[in-house]
């Protein structure tokens, strides 16, 4: 809190710090009651991850020297000063370093400092100064796109896994996604802050009018950025082969013969070998029997006839 001042100690004051009136305008500076200070930044733009240098000098236009010194920022808070005490004519020097980070954007970075201290005539001395440096933005969208198999059969259901990534300095807005086969794809945001990613998710069961396939296809993202740019990409082509039902009744057999039957070689594989017919078994021993009973007929007439005939 500033404390009201008597008249005698402004005339004090006016006495004390007289060059306050005559000193000449300084950039970035202000100057109250016998303090100037200035702050000065490293560089007058940045990117993301700069650190920015900001130097501030205080000094003291009154012939008494000023104590209880307090160094405050709007954006830093406060700032450790070497001294606490300056002199008349005397400058105290100190600085602080910020990294720019994501929050920052668009920018730019502005700052105020204010300077506070208490004069030989326990008067509330103060200056403030500021400055603002300009971000460079950069706006860039990529996105990958990847399938939960490589291959599959008629209704088989693939997953596709989609994500999104803000590779710029700028949030980006108004988020959209679409699959080249399967159309739009739902996102749960559609706003990306800077180097924050966004993971999204499709199911498609194999159809039959997809043989013989492969199913192939990519994933393009587009966006506008903060600063209002548009931006895009699109994945690498993803593809998953199809199997048909004359490869899956081969392939199922395959494993038969391979299994095969202990003691019977493989082509007696549980479900390939040749399947039992009772009746052509029948008919054969049927028709052997018949044949021993003809010869039996045949040979028993044959010597009756023999007996008859003598």
């Amino acid at each position: 809190m500033i404390k009201h001042k008597s008249l005698g100690s402004l005339v004090a004051a006016a006495f004390l710090c007289l060059a306050v009136f005559i000193s000449p305008v300084i950039a970035n500076a202000d100057s109250s009651d016998g303090l100037t200070m200035t702050v000065v930044p490293s560089v007058t733009t940045a990117s993301l991850g700069d650190t920015i240098s900001y130097n501030y000098v205080i000094t003291s236009t009154c012939n008494t020297t000023v104590n209880s010194l307090v160094l405050t920022d709007d954006k830093f808070g406060t700032i450790s000063l070497p001294a606490t005490s300056i002199a008349t004519g005397d400058n105290i020097s100190t600085s602080m370093n910020y990294t720019v980070v994501a929050g920052d954007f668009p920018g730019p970075i502005s700052n105020t400092a204010t300077i506070t201290g208490v004069s030989a005539d326990n008067a509330t001395l103060s200056a403030t100064a500021g400055s603002s440096v300009t971000l460079n933005q950069t706006s860039s969208i990529q996105v990958s796109m990847s399938a939960g198999s490589s291959s599959a059969s008629v209704g088989d259901n693939i997953t596709y896994t989609y994500t999104i990534t803000n590779n710029g300095e700028a949030a980006l807005n108004g988020l959209a996604l679409t699959d080249s086969r399967l159309g739009a794809v739902t996102l749960s945001a559609t706003t990306l802050t800077s180097g924050a990613s966004l993971t999204a998710t499709k199911i498609y069961t194999v159809l039959s009018s997809d043989l013989p396939g492969p199913l192939t296809g990519s994933a393009t993202a587009t966006g506008t950025s903060s600063a209002g740019t548009a931006v895009t990409a699109t994945s690498a082509d993803v593809s998953v082969s199809l199997a048909t039902w004359i490869e899956d009744i081969l392939t199922k057999a395959g494993i038969l013969r391979n299994r095969g039957v202990p003691g019977k070689g493989i082509d007696h594989a549980p479900g390939l070998q040749k399947p039992f017919n009772p009746n052509s078994h029948m008919g054969s021993d049927n028709s052997t029997s018949n044949n021993g009973d003809d010869i039996g007929q045949n040979g028993k007439g044959n010597g009756d006839g023999k007996g008859k005939n003598k």
